[in-house]
Formats: C-alpha cells, structure tokens, sequence
C-alpha cells in the first residue's frame, strides 16, 4: 500500500503537537527504509532493485513492485488467464501482484494498450503519487530528526526531499499539459 503513514503522523502532530513526531520517529524510518531497500547497491548498469529505481540523472524514485511472481491469491483465476495470454507469465503476475500494491484499483494507467490488460508493466513505471507521499516521508524524517536533535541526519533527509522533488519535476511534469504523470523510466517516456 501507498506510504501514507506520514500523512496520519501529520494530522495526529497538528492535534496533539510536535512530540508526536519523535515519538514516531522510529515507524517513519522504518516504512521509509521499506521503500528504500536497495537504495544503496543501485548503479549506472543495475537501476533497478525492488521498489527502488535509479534514473539517468542518478536520482532515485521509488515504483511499486510486488516481490512474487505468481498469480494474487484474491484474483488467481483472473491473474492465472491473463498471465498464460502472455509469453512471460512470471513478469505479468509480478506486473499485476504489482499493481495491486498500489492500492489503487485496476485501471489502465499501468497498461500499454489501455484496451488490453495482458500489456500491464506496472514495474516500468514511476508514479508521481508515489514519489510525491515519499517526498512527504523524506520532510517528515527530516522534521523529526530535527526534533530529536539530529542536526546530521535532518540535513540528509532535507537533501534527499530536495533531489526527489527535482527529479519529480524533471521526469514526472509534463509542460505542455501542465500536469504531473507517470514516467516509463523503461521506454523513457
């Protein structure tokens, strides 16, 4: 699911004041070094581990990707046919598992063909929304760091937001829509 916990540590601060940030400090690191896992062995000719993705520019975004590669259990005989319509049946239950990581519900914004769930490629693809609730993590660490009296560790959050929300801007808003998409980091587009 979505990284939301930060958003819910932030409306529970605005009630009961900033100490709720240190004293969640440790769920928010850990939810974030959930995404974050693989971060750190990313290179120029392997991009890409588990929720992580390392762009040209270097920076780092997340994606959802499911680890198994079998069809869901609540949709096995729907994930079972769309999977065998494909020549790569483990990739297609791991794009479709994927998706529904997102904990959005099946749509065509991970298709190819938005006509033909067999084309899903949920894994190709950045998600702005993503990216965005992991920039509000990135803050949030920083603030509770910051709270807790760790000047070196708030100022590593505050760099990182900072790169991931230039790198947001850079892959995910489209200027001539004005609008904020997706980015296939695969077929860079």
């Amino acid at each position: 699911q979505p990284p939301f916990f930060s958003s819910m540590v932030g409306v529970l601060a605005e009630e009961k004041g900033d100490e709720i940030w240190t004293t969640y400090l440790p769920q928010l690191q850990k939810e974030y070094d959930f995404w974050m896992d693989g971060a750190d062995q990313l290179t120029e000719e392997n991009p890409t581990y588990r929720r992580v993705v390392r762009m040209a520019t270097g920076n780092i975004l997340n994606r959802y990707q499911d680890d198994g590669d079998t069809p869901r259990p609540e949709g096995y005989k729907e994930d079972k046919e769309t999977s065998e319509a494909t020549a790569d049946h483990a990739r297609t239950n791991k794009d479709l598992r994927s998706a529904a990581e997102s904990g959005w519900d099946f749509s065509c914004r991970w298709f190819r063909d938005p006509m033909d769930i067999s084309t899903i490629h949920t894994i190709d693809i950045i998600p702005v929304d993503l990216n965005a609730l992991m920039y509000h993590l990135e803050k949030c660490l920083e603030k509770g760091y910051e709270l807790d009296g760790n000047a070196e560790l708030a100022a590593s959050y505050a760099e990182k937001a900072q790169q991931r929300q230039e790198a947001i801007w850079s892959y995910g808003w489209d200027e001539e829509k004005e609008f904020y998409q997706d980015y296939d980091f695969v077929a860079g587009e």
